[in-house]
C-alpha cells in the first residue's frame, strides 16, 4: 500500500488507542472490587461485578463501534486532513473495528484474571490478540486479500480472540461456581442461613 497505507495504520491505531483509554479505566476501577471479593470468598458478588463492568465496557464499545461506522471520517480527520489519506483511512477504519462492539470482553477478561491473581492468564488474554493472532493475520492475509487483508486482520484477531477468552471465562465461572458450594459445606449453619 506504499506511504499511504502506512499512514491510514498509524492513524487506525491511533484511533484503537485513543478509543481503549476509557475501557482501561473502567476495568482498573473495577478491580480492586473484583480482587476484594474474590479474596473475601465471595463468589457472587464477583460475578456481579463482572457483569456490570461487562455491560459497561460493552455499551461503550458498541456506542464507540456505531460512531465509528456512522461517521469515520470524524475519526481520521482527528489525525490528518489529507484527502488521499483520509479515503484510505476511512475504508480502514470500517473494516480494523469492524468486531469493536465485542472488544470489551477481552479488556475485562484480562482485568478480571490480573484482579484474582492469576498473572499469567492475565497476560496470556492480553497477548492472545495483540499478538499471538493479529501477527499472524497480518502476514497471511494481505496475501490473499492485498492491503484490504491488513485492515481486516484487527477484526479477525479480535472475534477469534474473543471467543477463545469466552471459553476461558466460562471455565473460570464454573471453578468459581464449585468454589461457592465448597464454602457454602464449610460455613458454620448459622452463617449458611443467614
Amino acid at each position: 500500500g506504499g506511504d499511504i497505507a502506512v499512514g491510514a495504520m498509524t492513524i487506525l491505531t491511533s484511533v484503537m488507542q485513543f478509543s481503549m483509554l476509557p475501557l482501561n479505566g473502567l476495568t482498573q476501577g473495577g478491580q480492586p472490587i473484583l480482587s476484594y471479593n474474590y479474596g473475601a470468598k465471595n463468589p457472587e458478588r464477583v460475578k456481579k461485578a463482572f457483569k456490570i463492568l461487562l455491560i459497561s465496557c460493552v455499551t461503550y464499545s458498541m456506542i464507540l463501534w456505531a460512531l465509528a461506522m456512522i461517521t469515520p471520517k470524524s475519526f481520521v480527520l482527528i489525525f490528518n486532513n489529507d484527502p488521499e489519506l483520509t479515503a484510505v483511512a476511512i475504508k480502514g477504519v470500517r473494516m480494523y473495528l469492524l468486531m469493536m462492539p465485542i472488544v470489551g470482553i477481552n479488556i475485562v477478561a484480562t482485568s478480571y484474571y490480573q484482579s484474582v491473581g492469576k498473572a499469567k492468564m492475565s497476560m496470556f488474554v492480553s497477548l492472545l490478540r495483540q499478538v499471538i493472532l493479529l501477527i499472524p493475520f497480518t502476514l497471511i492475509l494481505p496475501t490473499f486479500m492485498g492491503l484490504d487483508g491488513v485492515w481486516a486482520a484487527g477484526a479477525c484477531a479480535d472475534l477469534l480472540s474473543v471467543v477463545i477468552t469466552i471459553i476461558l471465562i466460562a471455565k473460570e465461572f464454573k471453578s468459581l461456581n464449585k468454589l461457592a458450594i465448597k464454602e457454602n459445606m464449610e460455613a458454620p449453619l448459622d452463617v449458611v442461613t443467614n
